[in-house]
């Protein structure tokens, strides 16, 4: 697996700051690879699971932080989905 953080060629991927992963074959799996190196290497790899009821919580402390659609998606739809977001039904 590599990790490689794309050139800042538009200001979505500037403003998202990721990484890609890339696997050195198209059969291979993420989790598997991940899997079999946490297993070797114990303190390089963890995988920290988030409850889904506590989604909106962390939601809130985001949104406090200035990190939600807005900073994320740059632009019309990240406007829109932050709006939808904030002003919808919450289900």
């Amino acid at each position: 697996m590599l990790l490689w953080e794309p050139p800042s060629l538009d200001m979505r991927i500037a403003s998202q700051s990721g990484l890609l992963s890339i696997m050195n074959s198209e059969i291979a799996s993420p989790n598997t690879f991940l899997e079999k190196h946490s297993k070797t290497y114990p303190d390089l790899v963890l995988r920290v699971v988030i409850p889904a009821e506590t989604k909106s919580q962390i939601r809130d402390m985001l949104d406090q932080n200035n990190i939600s659609e807005r900073s994320l998606f740059p632009g019309l739809p990240g406007l829109c989905g932050w709006l939808k977001r904030y002003y919808g039904t919450s289900w």
